[in-house]
């Protein structure tokens, strides 16, 4: 397993397939490990042509850990939401995507087939 920083956050990565095939980048779901893909999957997905890059989000497996920043409570969540104002939060899943972005750049992928499960 590599590791890289990507948009400010040290994210785990996996790459298998050749690095100038068409890319596929796998994203997993909120709190889900890159390892939700399978090493299976991944290897056909290489076998096929393509290089699979499957890696952990923010706050997942072994990519940053944000607990210490810890969790906005639900009321004060809705509050903010029905006052028109934007949550206070440790992140956002715009940020999550700019992850996603940051790592594609980082690895020199100018495009890729995106593939994701849940959010």
């Amino acid at each position: 397993m590599n590791s890289l920083n990507a948009n400010g956050t040290d994210l785990a990565y996996e790459s298998s397939g050749e690095e100038t095939d068409e890319a596929i980048l796998l994203i997993s779901g909120l709190g889900t490990q890159m390892i939700r893909w399978r090493s299976s999957f991944c290897g056909m997905l290489a076998k096929q042509g393509y290089r699979v890059i499957r890696f952990d989000n923010r706050d997942a497996g072994r990519s940053a850990d944000f607990s210490h920043l810890g969790l906005p409570g639900y009321s004060s969540l809705m509050r903010q939401v029905t006052a028109g104002s934007r949550p206070n939060v440790p992140y956002t899943l715009a940020d999550m995507a700019n992850d996603a972005i940051g790592l594609l750049d980082a690895l020199s992928i100018r495009q890729a087939h995106i593939v994701g499960r849940s959010m």
